[in-house]
């Protein structure tokens, strides 16, 4: 199982001068999936969650090629 602290840890691996696109898109799609997680754990508020895809978009759209 996984918490807010081990998902924010991914991100070290983009730190590497070594990471390659492949790590890179993994490291978006574990934060793609907590956002995920996030919104069904509760009720969710529709507004809020799609705020939240745009801002996980705009930060990971250069790995999806917009």
């Amino acid at each position: 199982m996984l918490d807010r602290q081990d998902v924010d840890k991914c991100r070290l691996v983009l730190g590497s001068e070594h990471a390659t696109n492949f790590e890179s898109r993994m490291v978006a799609e574990v934060h793609l999936y907590w956002i995920m997680y996030q919104s069904c754990a509760a009720s969710v508020d529709l507004p809020k969650t799609q705020g939240t895809l745009h801002a996980w978009k705009e930060e990971w759209g250069f790995l999806l090629g917009d």
